[in-house]
């Protein structure tokens, strides 16, 4: 009878040792897997955690200016690549300094940028670039190349129309597909805008789809 219950003691607490176990087991697992979405999150830059804007890579490709035209902009390292008017594109966005820097179009690019104001200033294409983004009414003001630039986007028909480079603008942007379609520097534009809102666009990459062929 003591032998009976001793056996039967030794088992229920070998259940529970058992149960406890496997109970542990699933909390450090647990606690292991939340440490490791921490540690994943403070890697991850700080301007692809705050902004939605900053995630995953973002790609404009067509044609315009009479050539090929091809950016990939990596939003998390604020990588740029690609080419345009038949040559390479590489710049760096660093979203804490504001700046875009690098060469596009075989010249220099040393940009300021300030989202809040909308504002973009400094030289590329070997001349100023001093431009200004209203987001409300999203036009765009300023000058470009050395000639006055202004960009007016109707969000109702898509319509983007205006004058840059000493010549008009007329461009039609479809929200849904990302098509970017029309004339602009006197020749067609034929361009594909994905993860990018016509905003980020306007306010950072206009300089590069509307410069002239040096």
């Amino acid at each position: 009878m003591k032998k009976t219950l001793l056996a039967s003691l030794l088992l229920a607490f070998a259940g529970a040792a058992s149960a406890l176990s496997f109970e542990d087991a699933g909390q450090q697992a647990s606690s292991l897997s939340l440490r490791a979405a921490a540690l994943a999150a403070q890697v991850q830059p700080r301007a692809a955690r705050g902004n939605p804007r900053r995630r995953g890579i973002a790609t404009i490709k067509g044609a315009a200016n009479n050539s090929p035209f091809e950016l990939t902009i990596v939003k998390p390292t604020g990588e740029v690549t690609g080419a345009s008017n038949l040559s390479g594109i590489t710049l760096k966005i660093d979203y804490e300094a504001g700046t875009i820097k690098g060469g596009a179009n075989r010249s220099p690019v040393d940009l300021a940028f300030d989202e809040n104001a909308g504002t973009l200033k400094g030289g590329a294409n070997y001349s100023p670039v001093d431009l200004t983004y209203d987001y409300k009414n999203h036009v765009v003001t300023g000058a470009l190349g050395l000639a006055p630039f202004e960009l007016r986007y109707d969000r109702a028909t898509g319509r983007i129309t205006g004058a840059a480079n000493g010549s008009s603008v007329g461009l039609v942007y479809d929200e849904v597909s990302g098509s970017l379609k029309g004339g602009a520097n006197g020749a067609a534009v034929d361009l594909v805008v994905d993860n990018l809102t016509i905003d980020e666009v306007l306010t950072k990459y206009v300089f590069l789809i509307l410069a002239r062929n040096n």
